[in-house]
């Protein structure tokens, strides 16, 4: 049973610390800062912001991190209910067999980060759901129940 309350708590806090991990790559990802100064200057010019370049520059970094965490566990969610081929996590051995996957992939590309990773088995799972061979119809999905704290 998921703990809803707990849940929200604990994915808050991982959009502050990505957040926090996102502004640091800004400075430190060559070319980045500009690009993103380049796109602020260009909003203002068409006056679709007014906010100034940290205020702005705050809230595609916030936008981002939300974006990563919803990704993540719409991805788990998938998995959990077998709809499509364990990646991060899981149920059971699932878990084992995303970690196994993780060690080959970490082994294979040692300068790679987590991040790699995700995005890898995003996209991996795009295609799979395009091509329709890892998507499978569970019997009875497990929605969260609206009425459970």
């Amino acid at each position: 049973m998921i703990d809803r309350k707990q849940l929200l708590a604990d994915l808050r806090g991982e959009v502050v610390r990505l957040e926090g991990d996102l502004r640091e790559q800004v400075g430190a990802v060559e070319g980045l800062e500009r690009q993103l100064r380049d796109e602020h200057a260009a909003a203002r010019k068409a006056r679709r912001t007014s906010a100034t370049w940290t205020s702005w520059r705050d809230e595609q970094v916030t936008q981002a991190a939300v974006a990563w965490v919803l990704g993540t566990v719409f991805v788990r969610w998938c998995e959990d209910n077998e709809l499509i081929d364990a990646m991060l996590s899981g149920p059971g051995e699932r878990l084992g067999v995303a970690e196994d996957a993780q060690l080959a992939y970490f082994r294979a590309h040692p300068h790679r980060t987590d991040a790699d990773l995700a995005v890898l088995r995003v996209r991996r799972a795009r295609r799979q759901r395009r091509r329709g061979d890892a998507v499978r119809r569970p019997a009875q999905p497990r929605l969260p129940d609206p009425g459970l704290a």
